[in-house]
């Protein structure tokens, strides 16, 4: 599973969506759990693709944490696009693509999403 974390574009307040609620994150060295959506990831790698956090990540059991606590942030959330292979994610000002396909996107997909 592929995860790809970006700047969110920045939008006018007459065009924000209503439907932002608050997240909560909980991270560590090599993991993140998503508080919001139950779901935690262990990150295995991760990289740069130009401006785009490409992080190669593997799905934990619903609350799973690994063993090193970094921080609890709370953080503007909103659910964006979905389809069988991917979530888009609204953080604040970043943007997080959960990307199941069997395949790393460009960067013309990853923002295209």
């Amino acid at each position: 599973m592929y995860i790809y974390t970006f700047k969110a574009p920045t939008v006018a307040s007459t065009t924000a969506p209503t439907t932002t609620k608050k997240g909560i994150l909980l991270q560590g060295i090599d993991w993140f759990l998503d508080e919001t959506l139950g779901t935690s990831y262990q990150v295995l790698s991760q990289t740069l693709q130009g401006d785009i956090v490409v992080t190669e990540c593997e799905q934990k059991p619903t609350d799973w944490v690994g063993p090193y606590f970094l921080e609890k942030v709370e953080v503007p959330y909103r659910i964006g696009t979905q389809t069988a292979e991917g979530m888009l994610l609204h953080h604040g000002l970043w943007n997080r693509l959960l990307w199941k396909g069997g395949r790393p996107l460009t960067n013309a997909e990853i923002l295209g999403f």
